[in-house]
């Protein structure tokens, strides 16, 4: 019977069934994710993230001075970039095995690139993280029109690593019903061959936007922190945000993102993360 140890974890939402590779099966693949994220048959979840660690390392993971790697299976079997709210949670999980000591930086190697993790602060089941996330690959300097689901939606694409569009509500030129009954359809929009991260922003200060997400192959989840760097970019060409650290509130919770804001620049992130629980999960026969 298939079966492995694993970590339930959560960062402002964001639900994660976390597993070290040298623990997973062989034969388990990101097939299986949907059955082990299912909230209903299964332990219910955002995505599975992998961690690699010690032997289970790669030749670029070592390549890159990381003490960790990790791998992202989307709810619905995808396999992901980046994840910002999943590093944090790598990064607490490191610590309390004794991989990480919660001083310096710890690197964290990911499809997207290298990430610099760092504690804040600390409690006996949670801490507040900050991650050094890549500098954006690419954003649209101006807002570009998107049909679907019948509505024209104003945006635009930012490149974390993973692929994101931002609309901010006072952009649209019509009035847009809920996020639910048109997201979907965005995501998976001929404009994004490999579908993309939708998210619904609004400016309510300078330094502070209020913010949904609907996450390429889970739907809309409590947060999403590349999501959340994504629009802080987006705010800041669009002249929405300014040069301050900028909050940015989730249904989740709220999460911290520093920009420089030139596109050779990296963003800082920063949130809470804590350990829910330790089980084994078996295949249901």
């Amino acid at each position: 019977m298939t079966a492995f140890p694993f970590a339930k974890m959560e960062a402002t939402g964001n639900d994660f069934v976390v597993v070290y590779a040298h623990d997973l099966p062989d034969e388990l693949s990101p097939d299986f994710a949907p059955a082990i994220c299912n909230r209903e048959t299964g332990i219910g979840a955002d995505g599975v993230l992998i961690v690699g660690q010690g032997d289970s390392l790669g030749e670029a993971d070592h390549a890159a001075g990381a003490a960790a790697s990790m791998t992202l299976w989307n709810a619905d079997g995808s396999v992901a970039e980046m994840c910002g709210n999943g590093l944090r949670c790598i990064a607490l999980l490191l610590r309390k095995d004794g991989h990480w000591s919660g001083r310096g930086t710890v690197t964290i190697n990911t499809p997207a690139g290298t990430v610099g993790a760092r504690l804040l602060s600390s409690s006996e089941a949670a801490a507040e993280i900050e991650v050094e996330l890549p500098a954006p690959r690419s954003a649209d300097p101006e807002p570009v029109e998107l049909l679907a689901a019948g509505l024209p939606l104003i945006g635009r694409r930012v490149d974390m690593g993973n692929p994101h569009f931002v609309l901010f509500r006072d952009d649209q030129r019509v009035e847009v019903p809920d996020l639910a009954q048109w997201a979907g359809a965005l995501e998976t929009s001929d404009a994004f061959p490999e579908r993309s991260n939708v998210e619904w922003a609004l400016a309510e200060a300078t330094n502070r936007i209020r913010l949904r997400v609907w996450e390429r192959g889970v739907g809309e989840t409590q947060a999403c922190g590349s999501g959340a760097c994504a629009t802080v970019v987006a705010g800041r060409l669009s002249g929405r945000i300014g040069d301050d650290p900028c909050e940015v509130i989730l249904p989740g919770g709220l999460l911290q993102v520093s920009w420089a804001g030139s596109m050779a620049s990296p963003l800082r992130l920063a949130g809470a993360a804590s350990l829910s629980y330790r089980d084994q999960w078996m295949e249901r026969q």
